[in-house]
């Protein structure tokens, strides 16, 4: 199991789990919820996107950083320095017309 938790830290982290932490990781995950779902909305809407392509980007990056990143305690979140880069990733991938700005 060792040779995982190199390669895949969270498992690690799980591992490690303490169910006294539940009820606290609920609630930060809501407050989370509440600040980068609407942020990222606004940062796809503002990259030319559907609106709901933002949450789901937010969504995967969080779950990939939850397998993959090496800190239990840092936050990851949609900023306008990735919405240009979402942006054009996702409109190569999905041959999306993103509108320019005048």
């Amino acid at each position: 199991m060792d040779h995982w938790t190199r390669w895949l830290p969270g498992l690690g982290t799980l591992r490690r789990y303490q169910g006294k932490w539940h009820s606290h990781d609920i609630f930060a995950g809501f407050v989370l919820a509440t600040m980068l779902v609407p942020v990222g909305i606004a940062y796809a809407e503002a990259s030319g996107l559907p609106g709901i392509q933002g949450p789901y980007a937010t969504i995967t990056a969080l779950l990939a950083y939850a397998l993959f990143g090496p800190s239990r305690i840092l936050v990851l979140g949609p900023d306008s320095a990735l919405a240009a880069i979402v942006s054009w990733g996702l409109s190569v991938h999905c041959r999306v017309a993103i509108p320019c700005a005048p």
